[in-house]
């Protein structure tokens, strides 16, 4: 309940939990993002990776996308 550092009490504020940060998460980032992501893939420039595997292979995979974004694939 305090600080290692400096012993005062530790809070938490009330805009840090995890409903509210999942809010402005969904609402800066993932509404705000659809209509550009939109505008890209519909000019066939959005590639997707599979971010759920093993850091290694998510590397693997965007390297193989810059790779074959520079014409080396």
């Amino acid at each position: 309940g305090v600080c290692d550092d400096d012993g005062s009490e530790l809070y938490q504020r009330d805009d840090d939990r995890e409903d509210v940060v999942r809010a402005r998460y969904e609402k800066q980032w993932v509404q705000a993002a659809a209509p550009v992501l939109e505008y890209y893939a519909g000019h066939g420039l959005v590639q997707h990776v599979d971010a759920s595997v093993p850091k290694d292979q998510v590397a693997g995979a965007v390297d193989a996308v810059i790779d074959e974004l520079d014409g080396r694939a």
